[in-house]
């Protein structure tokens, strides 16, 4: 029998976390970051701590009680699992076929950051090496380590009378199974790349490989969003195609990648489709011609220094203003975080 349970994205945006079961094969589609239920919790400077490992997110509601299914290191907390077996989502979970992660934004891949090292990600490419480049240049919370984490070990911290989990040396990056490309075709550069963190810490690294080895059958649709390299899923169960569109936009610079997956996607005649409903009510939507007209009556008379503020990440916004600062003799000066992510898209 095939069953889907949902432990988030649901009357939420993002925050996606949804277990997709058939017989003894399961999958999770996504496993993001909720930051609407997070910040009912925390701020900037009020975090959840690192050194309680699992507990604050299990006890906060962030993560399902899922026994069995994260790190390790992150559950060598006293009694940990005692405080939750009696809630009623508890349940055990000892094997995970992988992750099928949609698109980079953390929203969507965030707690990757808890699962066990031994569970591959499939994504495509882009995405894979977005959400490296993203952790590269961001912050090392624990709670977003999405390609690479730090392993902790019990211990006392200096000063303290009561036990922590402590941050080691040792660096572990996860298995990513890449959906649509050759990875012989990769440049030595991309290799490399994949295989280094920034940081001082030497990394146990774990080479990219292909989604062939999934249990299940998979088929990857590119899509348009806000970040390159977004695609939707389908997943070939015994009931059917299940299809789940991840983010997807039509208004985008390339929303006929959307058009061609709702097309490929009708085809398998799916049994059942999860699909993102952020604006469904909305009745009209910006495009991006519609951002690069106004941006550029605003800018083409305005004197001295411009600044345009977007959400990072968003590639297609950056490209815009690059054209708006080309058509107005202007010289466009982007953030360090930006210039890296560019230089990894390369």
């Amino acid at each position: 029998m095939v069953r889907l349970t949902f432990y988030g994205g649901i009357n939420e945006i993002g925050g996606n976390k949804i277990l997709l079961e058939d017989g003894g094969r399961k999958l999770l589609l996504d496993f993001g970051f909720p930051y609407k239920r997070h910040k009912e919790f925390y701020e900037e400077y009020l975090k959840p701590r690192a050194g309680a490992g699992l507990l604050d997110p299990l006890r906060m509601g962030l993560l399902p009680p899922l026994e069995g299914l994260y790190r390790d290191d992150l559950g060598k907390i006293q009694g940990l699992w005692e405080q939750f077996r009696d809630e009623p989502a508890y349940r055990r979970l000892d094997h995970l076929d992988g992750v099928l992660l949609s698109h980079a934004h953390l929203d969507h891949s965030g707690h990757i950051a808890f699962l066990r090292e031994d569970i591959p990600v499939y994504s495509t490419a882009t995405t894979a090496f977005i959400a490296k480049a993203i952790q590269d240049s961001g912050k090392s919370d624990f709670d977003q380590q999405v390609c690479y984490f730090d392993y902790k070990k019990p211990g006392v911290p200096a000063g303290w009378k009561q036990g922590a989990l402590l941050t080691t040396d040792k660096k572990q990056q996860r298995q990513f199974c890449i959906a649509d490309a050759d990875l012989a075709s990769l440049s030595e550069e991309a290799v490399r790349f994949w295989l280094k963190s920034p940081g001082q810490k030497p990394l146990t690294p774990c080479p990219l490989s292909a989604h062939s080895s999934c249990s299940f059958n998979l088929c990857c649709f590119p899509v348009d969003h806000s970040i390159p390299g977004a695609c939707a899923w389908g997943i070939e169960t015994s009931a059917g195609w299940i299809i789940y569109s991840g983010d997807l936009r039509l208004h985008g610079k390339q929303g006929n990648l959307t058009t061609k997956f709702m097309e490929e996607a009708g085809k398998l005649n799916p049994r059942a489709l999860i699909l993102e409903g952020t604006n469904v009510n909305r009745t009209e939507n910006t495009y991006e011609h519609d951002v690069h007209e106004n941006g550029l009556k605003a800018i083409k008379d305005a004197k001295g220094l411009v600044i345009a503020d977007f959400p990072p990440r968003d590639v297609y916004r950056l490209l815009t203003f690059l054209d708006i600062a080309r058509e107005t003799g202007r010289n466009l000066a982007i953030l360090p975080r930006d210039a890296y992510l560019l230089k990894t898209m390369r």
